[in-house]
């Protein structure tokens, strides 16, 4: 199946490194034109220019309102759209729930549910006028279940809530030619978790999967570029696990 999405416009948050890098290029090897937003500006552009033509690089804090606001005005005067959000973006600071402190608690609800939130409510406008539009957000198996990570309460809760927000943009957009889903990885080979676990955690960890692997950033961008795909329009409010069957639901 070939994928064809010439002529839309991505918004990929927290796309300077790991899962939003790959998805920025997934998007890109199908022919959007993809902005990569995120915080750090510098390693974005990098990413940006190693994938191409069509890739630009914008600086954005997706907890900040006016900051997602001037984003988007300057990639629909630039690029016209935006037709694709990808909702990647995304923090964990794991702490025993008696040792979260409210700004702890703060940050990570910030980043990973009313980041999201912004974001859609920015784009969905222009997505309304152009009758088609995709928002994909990167949720967790956290968020329904914590086998494996028990210390994080913020994180869960936080990703708990993005399911909630998916389900009720999916229902009031559908008409408007909108769909809304998640994709819910499980542990992803990236750069920061072997900063995190030394070799033996990791082989520990990959021991607990029934696919007996990890999964990788390109995995996760191939269905998050098959959600925005024309071929997808009848799925919408969907949470899509991508786990090697770590959680089952």
């Amino acid at each position: 199946m070939r994928i064809d999405l010439t002529g839309r416009t991505a918004i990929v948050t927290g796309a300077a490194r790991g899962i939003g890098t790959a998805i920025a290029g997934s998007l890109a090897g199908a022919g959007a034109t993809v902005v990569l937003a995120d915080r750090d500006l510098e390693p974005a552009r990098a990413q940006a220019a190693r994938i191409g033509a069509g890739a630009h690089a914008l600086a954005v804090d997706v907890t900040d309102e006016e900051s997602v606001t001037n984003l988007v005005g300057a990639v629909t005067q630039r690029h016209g759209g935006p037709h694709i959000l990808v909702n990647n973006a995304g923090i964990s600071l794991p702490a025993a729930t008696l040792d979260t402190s409210v700004r702890r608690w703060e940050q990570v609800v910030g980043v990973n549910l009313t980041g999201p939130f912004l974001c859609a409510r920015t784009c969905l406008p222009a997505m309304q006028v152009a009758g088609w539009g995709r928002i994909v957000n990167l949720c967790s198996f956290a968020g329904k279940s914590a086998p494996i990570y028990a210390d994080n309460a913020s994180y869960a809760a936080a990703k708990a809530g993005l399911t909630g927000l998916i389900h009720n943009l999916a229902v009031e957009f559908a008409a408007a030619g909108v769909t809304v889903n998640g994709v819910a990885p499980g542990i992803v080979d990236t750069e920061l978790l072997r900063s995190a676990h030394d070799e033996a955690r990791r082989a520990e960890l990959a021991a607990r999967i029934p696919a007996g692997r990890f999964t990788t950033p390109e995995e996760v961008a191939s269905l998050v570029t098959f959600l925005c795909a024309p071929q997808a329009a009848a799925i919408t409010g969907e949470i899509v696990d991508i786990n090697g069957g770590l959680y089952l639901d």
